[in-house]
């Protein structure tokens, strides 16, 4: 704690409290021996002021910067525990891939759903270059277009409300995270649409409040 004491016949001073359990330890500062209103001005702006601007320019920095270091580490943990549901989930997409291409290719012929693109796990900023060093070497999320594109039926794709990391190839890729998100690029009657959803909630393409072009 910080705290300033003013009197005409101590003068000004300041106290500094640290209290670590139920201890408390003070530690008095004494400024002048006689009462002076610009020393007692300047023992509250010049704290308060120091105390402000380190919170701003060096803690809160440093701050941030801790935190992008344990996502960091975080990605390269997350990747190296899920490699076996990685593999398993590659091997599923396989054997969907003639499945995906017969419906894509039933969709292209009636102008329907198409999956352009599908990425399920941690949405990442493409301007960040330093997260995406690390993205590339250890990604926190996985393709799906293929196995989106093999559930299309009638032109409509319905996911119901539960995690889709339980859904046939996929799995997921950053378990540690709360952040897991599904984003979906779809074309239908030729025109581009993009829908991002949360992990537990329900997917249902086409929609036209998904329209970007």
């Amino acid at each position: 704690g910080f705290g300033v004491y003013v009197s005409r016949s101590s003068g000004v001073g300041l106290k500094l409290s640290y209290t670590r359990e139920r201890h408390q330890f003070d530690l008095p500062v004494q400024l002048t021996d006689f009462f002076d209103y610009k020393v007692a001005l300047m023992a509250v702006v010049v704290p308060i002021t120091t105390f402000f601007s380190v919170r701003k320019f060096v803690y809160r920095p440093l701050q941030r910067r801790w935190k992008r270091q344990a996502l960091f580490r975080q990605l390269k943990v997350d990747y190296e525990q899920t490699r076996a549901a990685r593999e398993a989930a590659q091997e599923m997409r396989e054997s969907m891939l003639q499945g995906s291409m017969e419906s894509k290719l039933r969709e292209e012929q009636i102008d329907g759903l198409v999956i352009i693109n599908a990425q399920y796990g941690m949405k990442v900023d493409d301007k960040d270059k330093e997260l995406l060093e690390h993205v590339e070497k250890y990604p926190p999320f996985i393709d799906v277009t293929d196995q989106l594109q093999f559930q299309v039926r009638d032109s409509a794709l319905k996911l119901p409300e539960f995690p889709k990391h339980k859904l046939d190839g996929f799995f997921n890729p950053c378990p540690n995270s709360e952040d897991v998100v599904l984003v979906v690029t779809y074309s239908f009657r030729g025109r581009k649409h993009r829908v991002q959803i949360a992990d537990d909630e329900e997917l249902a393409i086409p929609l036209e409040e998904d329209l970007i072009e």
